[in-house]
């Protein structure tokens, strides 16, 4: 196996957020066993490429994957109430942010579905993903939209985007190949614009072209 470049394994620097209900922080490699029980069930990860992640050695890897790396921008996610009182105790319930800009996802524990949370705490780390990517005018890692990729069956993932903001632009017809439901999927794009920022100024909307000096940079693979 090919040794890690030290860029891939650079750790950001640690942040925290509170929202009225939740409490996120930094991702972190360690933060593996904790999220197994989110990766480990089905009704959270078949709407994913990657599928269930059966054991902490998976869960390790998904974990690197996602919380290392120059422009990694995640978090994960507790309720308030339990943080604050017991800390050591309280469970993950989520794990969200950007980790291949300007790309953002989550995945939460399907114990906490329909309390509003994926929601609540994607519009609070909105700003704070575009205070993170300077403009494209002045960085390389740099972009003025942030966008969610989501199986296009997935109506609760499409619901937490559109109530943050989010424009959905396309639909990329038999996109990926789904582990879980064993057959090729569709993909619906949604995009979100910098705040002072336009989709259509940036041409990032069907049928729209970007102004000339406002092209999108192309997004990292």
């Amino acid at each position: 196996m090919a040794e890690s470049t030290t860029s891939t394994l650079i750790q950001p620097p640690y942040r925290e957020l509170l929202t009225e209900r939740l409490y996120l922080r930094t991702f972190r490699p360690s933060d593996a066993k904790a999220i197994l029980p989110i990766l480990s069930d089905r009704n959270v990860m078949q709407w994913t490429s990657q599928g269930v992640q059966t054991d902490l050695e998976q869960a390790e890897r998904w974990a690197s994957t996602r919380s290392l790396g120059p422009s990694v921008f995640n978090f994960v996610v507790y309720e308030r109430s339990k943080y604050n009182t017991h800390p050591d105790e309280a469970p993950i319930i989520g794990v969200i942010g950007s980790f291949n800009a300007p790309f953002v996802g989550y995945v939460f524990n399907a114990d906490y579905f329909g309390k509003g949370y994926a929601t609540e705490a994607m519009q609070g780390l909105i700003q704070q993903i575009f205070d993170h990517f300077a403009p494209r005018s002045q960085n390389d890692i740099a972009y003025d939209h942030i966008e969610g990729w989501t199986d296009a069956l997935n109506t609760a993932s499409r619901r937490v985007l559109l109530k943050s903001g989010f424009t959905l632009c396309e639909t990329r017809m038999q996109d990926f190949t789904s582990i879980s439901f064993n057959e090729v999927r569709d993909t619906a794009v949604f995009r979100l614009a910098r705040p002072g920022k336009s989709l259509a100024d940036l041409g990032l909307l069907p049928g729209s072209t970007p102004k000339e000096d406002e092209r999108p940079i192309p997004p990292i693979e």
